[in-house]
């Protein structure tokens, strides 16, 4: 699916579903503004960690949304999740650099290692540290089996957030807006920031996913897990095969401690009892949990 045509959907099924809040609230309100722009921060987040997919047909990054159950499993997979969107990033900066580099026609032949080497040390207007640093960058690429154009936009990009936007990468970046929205935690320093989404993000993700009339009727919360991956790639572990499948495709589950099939599982209860609570949800005496408003 096209990321920008998924990020439009979200926001006309939002400000639909917006509707009914502002109906609720006083005309001084500012929830449905701040609805608006909680779901454009998301929508950020997403975009940029999706782009590499749309434009480059690279793979879609499974988000894995962390409930806050202290389940290990869940995060150390919902961290590495986070990691690849940083790095699918950092994968399309390279593409655009070397689509630039092609168009542009800088290079006389881009397959040649030494046209392309030539290009590094001789034609771009940079000091003799970062021409070196480009350099050696481009060699250590080749060395690992890039094709000479790839090992040059590489190199390029590496510079590009080494040197000119050191505090500005699309890793920082990344988690910045993560944390602003409400996807990203815990604060502080730690080695399992993961999507550890608050509960408003995820109110406003929900509105954003599933339409005012089937929150007027209920779906049943697997059909929730189902909207949410289809549309964001969003996964909160109510199908646990296909969950797990997704995490599989990108080396997640397989190198994830732990029973991570049974903590999926958890996972999508606390999903749901999270949303019970903000009054989107009710378990009956069957054990069935019916998402939706006024039931």
């Amino acid at each position: 699916p096209d990321t920008i045509l998924t990020v439009r959907k979200g926001f006309d099924c939002l400000a639909e579903n917006c509707v009914d809040e502002k109906d609720k609230m006083s005309e001084d309100s500012l929830m449905v503004l701040r609805r608006m722009t909680n779901y454009a921060m998301f929508a950020l987040f997403f975009y940029l960690s999706d782009i590499n997919h749309t434009k480059y047909s690279g793979k879609r990054i499974p988000l894995l949304l962390d409930a806050d159950t202290g389940l290990g499993a869940i995060v150390s997979a919902s961290s590495k999740c986070f990691i690849e969107c940083k790095k699918s990033m950092e994968r399309y900066t390279v593409s655009f650099v070397k689509d630039w580099l092609v168009a542009s026609r800088v290079i006389s032949d881009v397959t040649s290692k030494e046209k392309c080497l030539h290009y590094l040390a001789d034609d771009i207007n940079v000091t003799d540290k970062v021409r070196n640093d480009l350099c050696l960058q481009f060699e250590n690429n080749c060395m690992l089996g890039d094709e000479p154009i790839i090992s040059v936009a590489k190199a390029i990009q590496y510079s590009m957030y080494t040197e000119t936007y050191s505090d500005t990468t699309p890793s920082d970046f990344c988690s910045g807006i993560g944390a602003k929205a409400g996807l990203v935690g815990p604060s502080g320093n730690t080695n399992y920031r993961r999507l550890l989404i608050n509960r408003f993000l995820l109110e406003t993700i929900i509105l954003s996913a599933v339409s005012r009339k089937q929150l007027e009727a209920g779906i049943e919360l697997k059909e929730l897990g189902t909207i949410l991956r289809e549309r964001y790639n969003i996964i909160i572990g109510t199908d646990i095969d296909k969950d797990y499948a997704m995490l599989n495709e990108f080396g997640i589950a397989q190198n994830t401690p732990e029973d991570l099939r049974g903590a999926l599982s958890s996972n999508a209860q606390e999903i749901a009892d999270k949303l019970i609570s903000l009054g989107l949800g009710k378990r009956y005496a069957d054990g069935v949990t019916i998402i939706g408003r006024g039931l």
